[in-house]
């Protein structure tokens, strides 16, 4: 069993969590295995194939061949390749390469060029699916946090078996023949096996998980789609494309290489020996790279340098091949040129591009590995193969008398311009990596609203026109509310159909066409009149507003009559349209209306009432608007708030700021505010400032502040990110993330925002700390749910400060994907941010988003911000003193039930709180501790108390005394 000592070091030395060093181990191995059985298969393939007589001419045959069985074996893999879970897939799998491998071991004793040439074949075969499946495998075990760290550990794996293989190779061909190594390859096949079903029961849960996960979570049942493309992204393309010109390139390498060899080395044993030595070789220098270098270049320069490496080196040994060939022997050259191939791609080039298909969603992840790196990266083998059968094959095999005079060091001309295509590749792929992780969190929404254009051109206007007289009523409605977005000078031709619709069989249409009258001001008064007497009310409503709007005092005979309609919206409109339009006669023409409506005994009336007067927006009107504020209905008080936001008298400002408290009224109350403009400014500075108003307003406030966009408005909203309440807090950075979105050159002050990352994660810090020292306390479970639901808050404003500094679709998609039960879309998310963050802010962020253990957050709390656990009853103490007051509330529970009298005074204080809440609940604290005479005489004020649900509560608590 490791030792915590143990498992620290493994942990900072390697960055492997305790949870995932078996699986990390069992992957490492694996790989070891599964690479070294590929190297062995890989070394005897070639040493035999170089027997066969012809073997320049049958090579090119060879790799098309390769490149044709694979393709084909990897295309039907891939219709079953999710029907079993990942773990029995592979299992399966290596059952049947065992097999197989015995049978070629059993053919070669005929010593048949025919059996080397298809072993030839199936090394590759063997090979591709042994490193297809690995990595599909890892990639449902890992998520993108895990895999940044752990892929380079692992990959070692593949290195490092380089190492034994080279020197066992060396050491036992002399002993045993080239061919007998097929049975080193079955013995790491049974190691893989064993190790497959290790991983298999140890992430097992991941494994189902990603095996019954569906991609279509919106349909219903019965349905079945169309499966997704899968180059349906940019990303996956450009994946595709790195692969087909890396593999095309390293064909040309191998074939420059296994040639030279042959010239060079005309020993079956010796070829092999000379393999091994150069297994060996790149496999120490590889492991070192892999072991050394492989993460830390990723995370500090990222996958660009990382994809780079290969390519670069690459042009260097074909540089050698080139232009020194009489400097440099031929097989030194290609041992350099093949062994840079060999040490980078699968070290630094393989672990990069793995993380490269992260972001691909799940279910297309493993069809598109198997479908890239099983038929395109044999596709383009194939394609090398046919173009080195084209350029060095005698005229007999062409067939065509034509015979091209080359040599195989010209071959690296055509290198050289691959691996240029290559690069460019590389810069494309490295823009999308991020773009990808973000595209697959996000789930964008388009807001029309907040689109402002001008539609100045006449094929768009003659479009909308047609539109408006289509008999499908969507278009008609989605062409008039583009009808303001038209210039001026082109809304002649649209006035005709506008006309049209006022007849329209549709009430809604009619009244929009009314409205759009109104605010461009075309057509008539002779035009609308038709449209008072519509069979609708709402289309009459608007008809007598529009009307009063062209007419004016013309309009007061014809609009009089609809003063005693039987809809009181009618009524409403014509008393409104009159006192707005119709001059001094139409005021006197519907004053005993407005009066009755305003001291009506219907509700509606009043609402009525309230809303004639926001639509008059008279600033000296606003007497009437007091009583509507207070009064009894909500409904009314709702109107009366609009209302006041029209008018904007300072007069009606005390009143305002007093419904900022009632939840159903805060919206309505906040606009209204804002309508009064920079003058509200102070008064709402001043409302921040008082710390002993509720939380609820002061946050209200913030989000006033939010509707006047500017530098003031900004800097208060800052200030604000450290206030002591949370609800303020957030008020606070949504208001922010408003006025950015609408002015986004506004500047913020950013120090204060990540002095209140800093805050908030010293906030969460705590917070994590008391849920898990009150988990002994007895009845602490409703403190502990409102802590964490605090918790949550906490995690959740951090995010929204990150989005004022950063891209705010990014982080909200970030926000959206960390809420998902699959372990793999979180991981996905804090990915974004740790590309996104810098460094001081991703010390401070991730560790709260990541979900770490307890310990590690009780460690990561001390060091970065020196908390100290508290015992349960501090805790309390400091809880009670929370501006929160449903903390104060469960805390006050928790006192009295714990029986924590040393606490009572702070109980006490709790009775003067201006919650009612709080003191209820004080009172039952209290009388938990036992009713002595003295807290009985702590608890009779209240029977006073101007909330009649406390005086009955302490009634009942003292009559039961």
């Amino acid at each position: 069993m490791v030792q915590s000592g143990q498992r620290s070091i493994i942990e900072d030395l390697f960055r492997i969590h305790p949870d995932e060093a078996r699986p990390t181990a069992y992957a490492f191995v694996y790989l070891f295995t599964a690479i070294g059985a590929f190297t062995i298969a890989r070394t005897a393939r070639t040493a035999l194939f170089l027997e066969i007589p012809n073997y320049k001419e049958a090579y090119p045959l060879a790799i098309i061949t390769t490149a044709l069985t694979i393709s084909l074996s990897m295309f039907i893999y891939s219709r079953f390749e999710r029907v079993l879970r990942r773990d029995q897939t592979n299992a399966i799998t290596l059952v049947v390469l065992i097999l197989v491998m015995m049978a070629f071991r059993m053919a070669m004793t005929t010593a048949s060029p025919t059996v080397y040439w298809l072993f030839y074949v199936w090394a590759e075969v063997f090979g591709a699916f042994l490193v297809i499946q690995f990595w599909t495998f890892m990639n449902e075990i890992f998520h993108a946090r895990q895999a940044k760290r752990l892929f380079a550990i692992i990959s070692g794996g593949g290195v490092l078996s380089n190492i034994p293989v080279g020197w066992g190779v060396r050491a036992v061909v002399p002993i045993i023949g080239t061919e007998n190594l097929i049975f080193l390859v079955v013995i790491c096949l049974l190691i893989c096996l064993g190790m497959i079903r290790r991983l298999g029961e140890h992430c097992q849960v991941e494994l189902t998980r990603a095996h019954i996960r569906t991609p279509y979570p919106f349909l219903t049942e019965g349905q079945t789609p169309a499966l997704q493309p899968v180059f349906a992204t940019k990303h996956v393309r450009l994946i595709a494309s790195a692969v087909v010109l890396t593999y095309f390139a390293s064909t040309l390498i191998s074939y420059q290489f296994t040639i030279i060899l042959g010239e060079s080395i005309a020993d079956k044993e010796g070829r092999t020996i000379y393999m091994a030595s150069l297994f060996l070789i790149t496999g120490i220098v590889g492991a070192l790279i892999q072991l050394t270098v492989t993460a830390r270049l990723l995370e500090r320069f990222g996958v660009l340098p990382a994809l780079l490496l290969l390519p670069v080196l690459l042009i260097v040994g074909v540089a050698t091949l080139i232009f020194l060939p009489a400097f440099i022997p031929a097989l030194w050259a290609a041992g350099f040129l093949l062994g840079s191939e060999k040490i980078l791609r699968y070290t630094i080039n393989d672990s990069t591009l793995q993380l490269m298909y992260l972001p691909v969603s799940p279910h297309i992840r493993g069809r598109a590995k198997a479908f890239i790196e099983g038929i395109l990266k044999e596709a383009s083998k194939g394609a090398a193969g046919l173009l080195i059968f084209f350029l060095f094959s005698s005229k007999e095999y062409l067939g065509f008398g034509i015979a091209l005079d080359l040599s195989v060091n010209d071959l690296g001309w055509l290198v050289l311009l691959t691996i240029l295509l290559w690069v460019l590749v590389i810069f494309n792929m490295r823009r999308e990596y991020l773009s990808s992780l973000v595209q697959t969190l996000a789930r964008r929404r388009v807001n029309f609203q907040d689109t402002r254009f001008q539609i100045s051109d006449e094929d768009t206007v003659r479009t909308l026109n047609e539109c408006l007289v289509s008999p499908d009523i969507g278009k008609v409605m989605n062409a008039i509310e583009l009808l303001p977005s038209i210039s001026p000078k082109l809304l002649g031709p649209v006035e005709a159909n506008i006309q049209l619709l006022l007849t329209h069989d549709k009430k809604e249409i009619r009244a929009l066409a009314l409205q759009f009258i109104q605010v461009r001001h075309i057509l008539g008064g002779a035009d609308v009149a038709p449209s008072l007497n519509d069979p609708s009310a709402l289309v009459r409503a608007a008809a007598i507003t529009t009307y009063c709007t062209m007419e004016r005092e013309q309009s007061i005979k014809p609009i009089t009559p609809r003063l005693t309609d039987p809809n009181p919206k009618v009524r409403a409109s014509a008393i409104a349209s009159l006192v707005r339009y119709g001059g001094l006669d139409g005021i006197l023409a519907c004053a005993d209306h407005l009066k009755e409506l305003l001291t009506s005994d219907d509700p509606k009336k009043r609402e009525y009432a309230a809303w004639i007067l926001g639509e008059i927006g008279v600033q000296n009107f606003y007497h009437p608007l007091k009583a509507l504020l207070e009064d009894p209905s909500e409904d009314v008080q709702l109107a009366a708030v609009k209302a006041a936001g029209a008018l904007a008298n300072p007069n009606l400002i005390p009143h305002l700021l007093s419904i900022l408290d009632k939840p159903r009224l805060q919206g309505a109350a906040t606009r209204a505010l804002a309508n009064y403009g920079e003058s509200i400014e102070d008064t709402i500075e001043n409302l921040l400032e008082d710390k002993t108003l509720p939380h609820s307003r002061r946050a209200s406030g913030c989000r006033v502040l939010a509707r006047l966009p500017g530098p003031r408005s900004t800097l208060n909203l800052t200030y604000q990110l450290l206030d002591d309440s949370i609800h303020v807090r957030t008020a606070a950075a949504s208001s922010l993330q408003a006025i950015l979105r609408h002015s986004p050159n506004m500047k913020l002050e950013h120090d204060t925002a990540l002095q209140a990352i800093y805050s908030e994660t010293k906030h969460w810090l705590k917070l994590s700390g008391f849920i898990h020292d009150l988990e002994d306390l007895p009845s602490t479970e409703l403190l502990r749910d409102a802590l964490e639901h605090r918790l949550t808050m906490v995690s959740q404003q951090i995010l929204t400060i990150l989005s004022l500094k950063y891209h705010s679709p990014t982080i909200e998609s970030v926000r959206h994907n960390l809420n998902s039960r699959i372990p793999a879309t979180r991981a996905n998310a804090i990915e974004v941010l740790d590309n996104l963050l810098d460094k001081q802010e991703k010390l401070l962020v991730i560790p709260v988003l990541e979900q770490q253990s307890v310990a590690q957050n009780l460690e990561f709390a001390r060091q970065e911000f020196g908390l100290k656990r508290l015992l349960p009853e501090k805790i309390l103490e400091e809880l009670i003193k929370s501006p929160d007051p449903w903390i104060n509330t469960c805390a006050a529970l928790a006192i009295g039930q714990s029986r924590f009298t040393t606490l009572e005074p702070l109980l006490t204080r709790l009775l003067a709180s201006t919650n009612a809440v709080c003191r209820e609940t004080g009172v039952l604290a209290i009388s938990a501790l036992g009713l002595n005479p003295d807290r009985l005489a702590i608890l009779k004020p209240l029977l006073k108390d101007p909330v009649e649900r406390v005086r009955l509560f302490t009634q009942t608590t003292l009559d039961k005394a």
